[in-house]
């Protein structure tokens, strides 16, 4: 499962022609958007002056993954590497421990462009836009 983050969903919805190149070459791949990237996602609709972003128009184009939950082996995965990268004097923000989190608990890989994700020891991690 590629478990895509909100940096790279923020790319995508801008039509970035990377995320389009990426999707389309793992067609096959089954794909999820954590709730938290959902979240991050509709509350920057929610904000932006664009009468064309809305939380509807963002459920809208991202109808085509299943969502996935922060879920209590989520939390636990989250708060480990929390603990981790906090012990290694290299925090990373919340949003992205919980959806590195629910990467690590459903056994995805995550798909993102933010690099301190590769901070996470053991963490299947991948950035499309470094091609």
């Amino acid at each position: 499962m590629k478990v895509l983050e909100t940096s790279f969903l923020v790319d995508y919805l801008n039509e970035q022609s990377y995320t389009l190149d990426y999707l389309n070459a793992n067609a096959e791949a089954e794909y999820a958007v954590p709730t938290i990237a959902l979240y991050e996602l509709y509350a920057g609709a929610i904000r932006s002056d664009a009468t064309s972003e809305t939380i509807a128009t963002v459920a809208e184009a991202l109808d085509w993954a299943n969502s996935v939950a922060f879920t209590d082996s989520a939390a636990r995965e989250a708060a480990m590497i929390r603990a981790t990268l906090r012990d290694r004097g290299q925090p990373i923000p919340t949003p992205d421990m919980l959806n590195a989190g629910i990467a690590r608990a459903v056994g995805g890989e995550l798909i993102a462009i933010d690099e301190h994700f590769a901070q996470i020891p053991d963490f299947d991690f991948y950035n499309p836009r470094n091609i």
